[in-house]
This record gives C-alpha cells, sequence and structure tokens, in this order.
C-alpha cells in the first residue's frame, strides 16, 4: 500500500491476491472440469480489484479530514494544526498509520522552541485500536501557546459570572512565566502548570496577587459518534500568596483564600480542557468507541480501547 507524501491519498501498489483453502460446490458439474478450472487465481485479481475500488476510497474518506490546515480557537487564542502522513504499514492484524503533526499557535514568533525528548516508538497491541501520541506534540503545542501569549489573560470581574471572587475584586490579571508541560514518563499522565501569577485588582490598586503551580491528571472522553478527545481529570492546585506587588497589607481571610484559590482552579481546569482538546485525535467514521484506557510508555500517551 502506497501512502502520498503531505496528503492522505492511499493507493494500492502491485497488487498480489493469493488464495488457498477455497471449496467452491459446483453441484451438477464433473469433477475433471472443475479441476481444470483454476477459480484461485482467477478470483484473486477481482479481490485485488475489488479492494482497490471500494476499500482503499473509505479509508481515504476516513483520512480526509487530516489533510487541510485547521485553525481552531483555544480561549481566544487561534492555533494552526497540520498533520502530514509519514507511514502505513498493512498486515493481517491490522494496520499502523504513522502521522507527523505540526501545533503552533499564531503569534509565537518569539517562541524559544520546546525541549524535545528523544521517544522510544511504543509496542502497539492487538486491541480494537491503539493510538499512541507522544508528549512532544502536546508540548509544541503548550510552549507555542504560552509563547504567543495566550496564558496571559486579563478579565473584568464585574462583568461576569465569577462568584465570589466577583464581589471582591474588579479585575484580575493572569501571566504564566513558563511554559506548562505534559509529562509521560512516569505511571500517570500529567499537565504540569508552573508559576501562573495572577493579580487581582480593585481599580488602580493591587489588592492581593498569588502564585499557583498545579498538577492535572490527564484522561481520554469519548464521544458517541467516535471521536476522542483529551481531557483533565482531577487537578491538585499549590497556592502561594504574595507580598511585594500588593498595595498594604496582603492578609486574606479563609474566604477570601477560599475565593482566589477556587477562582485559580477553574482557570486551570478551562485551560487544560482548551489547550489539550486542540490536540488531534483520530474518530472513527461513526463507529462507536468503548473500554477507552489510557497510559503513560516511554513518553507517549497510549490510548486503546474497542470498536463497536
Amino acid at each position: 500500500m502506497g501512502i502520498d507524501r503531505d496528503r492522505f491519498e492511499i493507493h494500492l501498489d502491485d497488487e498480489d491476491v493469493t488464495i488457498s483453502g477455497l471449496d467452491v460446490d459446483m453441484t451438477g458439474i464433473p469433477g475433471t472440469i472443475i479441476d481444470m478450472i483454476t477459480i484461485e487465481s482467477a478470483i484473486g485479481p477481482i479481490l485485488a480489484w475489488v479492494a482497490e475500488r471500494f476499500a482503499v476510497p473509505y479509508v481515504n474518506r476516513a483520512l480526509a479530514g487530516l489533510n487541510e490546515t485547521r485553525t481552531i480557537d483555544v480561549l481566544g487564542t487561534p492555533v494552526d494544526i497540520v498533520v502530514r502522513p509519514a507511514r502505513i504499514d498493512v498486515d493481517l492484524p491490522g494496520a499502523i498509520i504513522e502521522l507527523d503533526t505540526e501545533l503552533r499557535a499564531q503569534g509565537d514568533e518569539a517562541a524559544p522552541g520546546y525541549v524535545y525528548t528523544l521517544n522510544v516508538p511504543p509496542a502497539i497491541g492487538t486491541r480494537g485500536f491503539e493510538l499512541a501520541v507522544a508528549d512532544d506534540a502536546a508540548n509544541q503545542l503548550l510552549a507555542s501557546y504560552w509563547a504567543a501569549g495566550g496564558m496571559d489573560v486579563g478579565l473584568d470581574l464585574a462583568n461576569g459570572s465569577y462568584g465570589e471572587v466577583g464581589r471582591l475584586y474588579d479585575r484580575v490579571e493572569l501571566s504564566a512565566k513558563v511554559p506548562p508541560f505534559v509529562d509521560a514518563s512516569g505511571k500517570s499522565l500529567r499537565l504540569l502548570i508552573g508559576d501562573l501569577l495572577v493579580t487581582f485588582e480593585n481599580g488602580p490598586v493591587i489588592a492581593t496577587q498569588i502564585a499557583v503551580n498545579a498538577e492535572v491528571a490527564l484522561v481520554v472522553a469519548a464521544g458517541a459518534d467516535g471521536a476522542l478527545r483529551l481531557d483533565v481529570g482531577t487537578p491538585t492546585i499549590h497556592v502561594d500568596i504574595l507580598d511585594e506587588n500588593v498595595d498594604g497589607a496582603n492578609q486574606l481571610s479563609s474566604a477570601q483564600f477560599e475565593a482566589v484559590s477556587s477562582f485559580a482552579l477553574s482557570r486551570v481546569v478551562a485551560f487544560g480542557t482548551g489547550a489539550l482538546g486542540a490536540v488531534p485525535l483520530p474518530s472513527f467514521g461513526g463507529v462507536g468507541v468503548q473500554d477507552v484506557e489510557i497510559a503513560s510508555q516511554a513518553g507517549y500517551l497510549v490510548v486503546g480501547g474497542e470498536l463497536r
């Protein structure tokens, strides 16, 4: 099976179909005549034509959605997603498709890049499907998104549904000092967000300022249409109250601390859901998926499940 570089256009090369053990019931035809007919060699080219005529277009249609550069909005920052074919191998147990991805936020020209780690390709099992996503793909996106200023946000708290924090403060400014990253090196998958500076203001006065560090478990959600997406599980956050930039004493009551911590938690969840949801995972042409599991393997996010 051949594959055109830079575009999903599957085609068969040098079709050679061999059939063995074919048993055909031809009642009424003498055995000597049947022995003279080489049905196996005759039907082989027909099956090759059927595969080329029907199966190949189906695979092309299933992959066609990945041919074009897509731009999606991640919390107000446009992100370009490019997927290119690299390799496809087909044998009796199934098929392995290898893809190259480029996930870049627009306006990240000042990005220093990201830390790339050379990972060992994971072992692919024999379940209904298995998908392996290198953590470098997610980290390329996260570093680009951070460099484009996607994590530097200002919000008017008086003009939205922000609960208690909206009654305490007029405005909040968020700024991440380092890019977040996905860690797939351990037994669990984690999104790590460090040094997220959150500044709450009342008019021109800085009322309080906190630094947030968060660790978020990663999960895979499956839609009824067979589409998969990365999502966040239960986050753990650590909040430090800062004093140096605050106007006046920065002594928070328990209620105030709970309000600012809850706001920081909600922003971490929103960021994780929006950013990681941009990492492309395939759908299965309307086929449902079940028993979806996610694990880490040598720097890869490995997703497996059954098709139904």
